[in-house]
């Protein structure tokens, strides 16, 4: 009887069924820190009393799968982002908002390949100051030949205007 569970053993050992393919590398997830909060401000704003809302991606958490189409092959990341919002001295009686995030491709040098940009909406109570919302996204991305998820980026972050960007840049302190 062992005899013949090892000859099983032998015989099946090739087989599909038995084996098991290597998990793929998965592109790495970088929150850019210049990106990594947005500050939404009445217009002509100064100071941080003009401050509505202040976003913070908090958390980036990723897995991937590698994929087969059409002959070409692909990662596919699951990302899931908790993007977290706090009113500011200018939205008392607001009760949410919405912020504008991106997800960027990039190479082994930073060269942007793909860039996508979402919303997400932030309901805030009226009761309270902060709040938080998960997003849960799909990144495809296309591998070229002899290349791995190794050799990819994700690059995150919130889509600025240059008010804002100028605004943050210059409250940095008050902000963070």
């Amino acid at each position: 009887l062992g005899a013949a569970a090892i000859a099983l053993a032998a015989t099946t050992a090739g087989c599909g069924a038995f084996s098991r393919a290597e998990p793929p590398v998965c592109p790495r997830v970088v929150v850019l820190r210049e990106t990594s909060q947005a500050v939404q401000i009445v217009p002509g704003a100064t100071d941080v009393t003009g401050v509505r809302f202040l976003g913070r991606i908090a958390d980036a958490q990723w897995n991937c799968d590698a994929d087969t189409d059409d002959g070409r092959r692909y990662i596919d990341v699951a990302l899931t982002l908790v993007i977290d919002v706090e009113r500011g001295p200018a939205a008392p009686g607001d009760t949410g908002t919405a912020f504008d995030y991106y997800v960027a491709v990039t190479d082994r040098d930073q060269t942007i390949l793909n860039k996508q940009v979402f919303r997400s909406d932030l309901p805030l109570p009226a009761d309270r100051l902060k709040a938080a919302a998960q997003e849960e996204l799909s990144i495809r991305v296309p591998l070229t030949a002899g290349t791995s998820g190794a050799d990819y980026a994700l690059m995150v972050g919130f889509q600025l205007s240059p008010e804002q960007l100028e605004f943050q840049r210059g409250h940095t302190r008050a902000v963070r």
